[in-house]
C-alpha cells in the first residue's frame, strides 16, 4: 500500500513538472515559473477601453501584487517648478539628513500610472540604496502631451537641485531613474542636463526604457509583440497619445537617436529577456559605451516587463531592485 502511495506521489510530481515546463517553454527560452502561471492567469486585455479606465486597469493590477514596506518617512508634498505646481512624494528609511537623492520617475506609457502604482518600487529602492527618493508626478498624455511631461520631469530636477536640502536631500548628489516610459525620461533629462550645462547627475538608472519612438521593429518587438503583457500595439498607442510623428526623432524623446551621448553619468540599463523594449534599451547601452560612458547593461532573462521589484513575478524582480541599490551605494561613494 505504502509502495502504491509513493508511486502516486511520484506520478503527480511528473505530471506537474511537466506540465510547469510546457507552460514556461516559449520560441524564444523559458520563462521563469511565476511570470509563466502569471501570464496564463492574466486577463485578456479589453480593446478600445478609455484611458480612464486604463489608468484604473493599472491602479487594480498594482493594488493586486502590493507589499506593504514601511518606511521612517513618506511625505506627499506639491513643489512649485516651472511654473507648474507638481506633486511629489518623499521616501527615506533613515534619520540622517543630507542623504543622496534619487529622483523617480514612473513608467505606464506617459499615459497611466502614478504616484500610488509606483510606490511600492520607491520604497524599496530607500531602502536598498539608503537614499532619499523623490518620485514625481509629471503631468500625463493625451490630456497634456509632450513637451509637457518631459518638461516637468525636468523642471522638477531644477527644483531638487534648487531645494533638496529642504526635504532633506544633499543636492550634490543626485541620480535620476525610471521604469518604461519613466526611463525613457529620466534619460531625457540627463541629456538635457548635459546639452544645458544644468544639474550635475552622478548616476542615471533606467528599467527597461522606451528609447526609440519612431519605429518599433526591432527583433523583441517582432518576437513578444503579444502574449507577454506589453504588446506593439500598446506601446503604439501610448506614443500616439504622447508625441506627433514629427517629433518623434528628437533626441529628448528618442534618446537612442540623439547625436550626441558623450559626458553622461554612469549608467545602469536593465532589460527583460521577453520584452518588446529590449532590444532599444541595450542598443541605448551600447552607444553609451561607445561614447565612453561608463556603463552597464543586465538582462534578466526569464521575464517580462514590469518585472521590476515585483516578487510576485519572480526572484528577478527583488535581484534587480538589489543591483540598483548596490549600484547608487557606489556612485555617490566615489
Amino acid at each position: 500500500m505504502l509502495s502504491y502511495l509513493l508511486l502516486l506521489v511520484l506520478l503527480f510530481f511528473i505530471i506537474g513538472a511537466v506540465g510547469l515546463y510546457l507552460i514556461r517553454k516559449t520560441p524564444f527560452g523559458l520563462l521563469d515559473p511565476k511570470v509563466a502561471i502569471a501570464l496564463k492567469l492574466m486577463p485578456e486585455r479589453k480593446e478600445g477601453i478609455s484611458v480612464t479606465e486604463q489608468r484604473a486597469q493599472m491602479r487594480k493590477m498594482v493594488d493586486k501584487y502590493k507589499k506593504e514596506i514601511p518606511l521612517l518617512r513618506v511625505e506627499n508634498q506639491t513643489i512649485s517648478a516651472g511654473n507648474q505646481s507638481i506633486p511629489i512624494r518623499i521616501y527615506s528609511d533613515s534619520k540622517e539628513a543630507n542623504l543622496p537623492i534619487l529622483i523617480y520617475y514612473h513608467g505606464g506609457g506617459w499615459v497611466v500610472g502614478d504616484l500610488e502604482t509606483h510606490d511600492g518600487i520607491c520604497r524599496q529602492l530607500a531602502k536598498a540604496a539608503k537614499v532619499l527618493v523623490v518620485s514625481v508626478a509629471y503631468r500625463l498624455a493625451p490630456e497634456h502631451p509632450y513637451p509637457i511631461p518631459f518638461d516637468d520631469a525636468y523642471n522638477a530636477l531644477l527644483w531638487i537641485n534648487e531645494n533638496g536640502q529642504t526635504i532633506g536631500g544633499n543636492p550634490q548628489k543626485i541620480a535620476v531613474s525610471g521604469d518604461s516610459a519613466g526611463g525613457n525620461l529620466a534619460a531625457a533629462v540627463a541629456l538635457k542636463a548635459r546639452a544645458e550645462n544644468g544639474p550635475t547627475i552622478s548616476y542615471q538608472a533606467l528599467l527597461y526604457p522606451v528609447t526609440d519612438l519612431s519605429k518599433l521593429t526591432t527583433q523583441s518587438y517582432q518576437d513578444f509583440e503579444v502574449g507577454f503583457f506589453l504588446t506593439r500595439e500598446m506601446m503604439a498607442q501610448y506614443i500616439d497619445y504622447y508625441v506627433p510623428v514629427a517629433n518623434r526623432k528628437e533626441g529628448y524623446v528618442s534618446p537612442l537617436l540623439a547625436e550626441n551621448l558623450h559626458n553622461l553619468p554612469p549608467t545602469l540599463i536593465i532589460t527583460a529577456g521577453f520584452d518588446p523594449l529590449r532590444d532599444e534599451g541595450e542598443q541605448y547601452g551600447e552607444r553609451l559605451k561607445a561614447a565612453g560612458v561608463p556603463t552597464t547593461i543586465t538582462r534578466y532573462k526569464g521575464t517580462i516587463h514590469g518585472f521590476f521589484g515585483l516578487e510576485a513575478l519572480g526572484k528577478a524582480g527583488v535581484v534587480a531592485i538589489q543591483e540598483v541599490g548596490d549600484k547608487l551605494t557606489a556612485a555617490f561613494n566615489n
